[in-house]
């Protein structure tokens, strides 16, 4: 180990756009690898990330993992939705050929794919899911957010109990599970979860019931959420298998090494976050919590080692300095008074005025049939506000010194705005 932490850290730059695809593959053979994705990443330029069938049986068993202890689809009859992007995009062809394989194991499991279209997912649902015990739902989570909304406008022949939720490409806070979770008719067992993929690697990581109870406890407990994650921000938490994926965290930056056939070896993926062995984990949530509330934490899902990630300072902007992260935003829109009338998706951005004034700007798309009116701007400024001081204290300072120039300018957008909106395979929002 101390040999391999010798090696260079690789990334996109010094890496993958220094050298040729076969160059980086075994034996400089590209034919080796079975499927090959694309991504665009944030400057537009294309790159491919090959990968064999191992990478997609490792891929399959972690499904396997997570699908039986959430919802038990080893004994019940489910119908799986794979409401992600197919194409070339790696999340929907991924995930179907994760799940193909697990049905040729025998799992009773069938599936669809109408990709990333909420119309078509409540085609399906409602055509469906009364043949089968649960449905599970693949997707980002505005799309499963905006599908959630359709089906409960159609309960009298959907039955939302039935829907169950899996997430990616996009942090959520424990508020946006709670409100979606009460819409499907709320239970004691989570019926959302997500997982952690990248196009570079597939899936990394997965949600457990203990990492969920976990997030969940230190969400009400920021000043505990901070000591051990040394951050303002509450990351997503994950599990991970490193018998598939190596991961380490040098300079607070999310590191991986990942056999394919084109290999990842000190791969800066350029996630933020960090690395707490389990059983790290369990002794630091037995000394915060009380002796009579520790049995949950003798939940242990295999042992496996934690993986935090806050994501990326592209998705912030800055307020004298200060800054506001994303993920700040998502809290305030998962508000009770603004949950409803939002989809979930924004941009969140500095924008420079007339006058050079840097202004922090956000871009909001409001839900189907919803109008962007003055009211609802000045109700969402003001949650706005409210949950950059609770998640930022000195976000208040700022604001009194700098009044209206340090106040959030939020912009509504109609469903589906051609501009900044458009549901077309591409994701615009942070």
């Amino acid at each position: 180990m101390d040999d391999f932490r010798q090696l260079p850290l690789t990334d996109k730059n010094n890496y993958i756009d220094a050298y040729d695809l076969a160059s980086r593959s075994w034996f400089g053979n590209l034919s080796l690898s079975q499927f090959v994705a694309v991504s665009s990443g944030t400057t537009g330029q294309p790159h491919f990330w090959p990968r064999t069938l191992q990478t997609e049986l490792e891929g399959a068993w972690q499904h396997e993992f997570f699908l039986q202890e959430f919802f038990e689809v080893n004994r019940l009859k489910t119908l799986v939705i794979d409401g992600f992007y197919m194409g070339n995009a790696i999340a929907g062809t991924f995930t179907l050929a994760c799940l193909q394989l697990l049905q040729l194991k025998g799992l009773p499991l069938t599936i669809t794919t109408p990709s990333s279209s909420d119309k078509d997912i409540l085609t399906f649902i409602n055509a469906l899911h009364q043949e089968f015990d649960q449905t599970i739902i693949f997707g980002y989570p505005p799309l499963l957010k905006e599908v959630v909304h359709q089906v409960c406008l159609h309960q009298d022949v959907i039955d939302v109990t039935k829907l169950r939720l899996v997430c990616a490409g996009q942090a959520f806070t424990e508020n946006w599970r709670d409100y979606l979770q009460n819409k499907l008719g709320g239970r004691d067992k989570p019926t959302i979860m997500s997982v952690y993929g990248s196009s570079d690697a597939g899936l990394m990581g997965f949600e457990t019931l203990l990492s969920i109870q976990i997030r969940r406890f230190l969400a009400r407990q920021p000043d505990i959420a901070r000591s051990l994650f040394g951050d303002e921000r509450l990351p997503s938490l994950y599990v991970y298998d490193p018998r598939a994926i190596f991961f380490e965290s040098p300079a607070e930056d999310l590191c991986f090494t990942l056999n394919n056939s084109a290999p990842l070896i000190r791969y800066n993926i350029k996630d933020h976050g960090g690395v707490i062995p389990y059983q790290e984990m369990v002794r630091f949530m037995r000394q915060h919590l009380s002796p009579d509330s520790q049995d949950w934490i003798s939940n242990n899902c295999g042992n496996f080692p934690f993986v935090f990630m806050f994501g990326r300072d592209r998705f912030m902007a800055k307020v004298c300095g200060l800054p506001i992260y994303s993920e700040y935003v998502q809290q305030a829109l998962n508000h009770a008074s603004l949950a409803p009338y939002v989809t979930g998706n924004f941009l969140l951005e500095n924008v420079e005025d007339d006058d050079h004034n840097i202004l922090m700007v956000c871009r909001v798309e409001l839900e189907q049939g919803i109008k962007a009116e003055a009211k609802l701007q000045t109700v969402m400024s003001e949650i706005f506000i409210q949950e950059f001081i609770t998640l930022s204290p000195l976000y208040k300072n700022i604001l009194g010194i700098m009044g209206e120039k340090a106040k959030p300018h939020i912009i509504l957008y109609d469903y589906q705005d051609s501009q900044y909106f458009d549901h077309d395979g591409s994701k615009k929002f942070a």
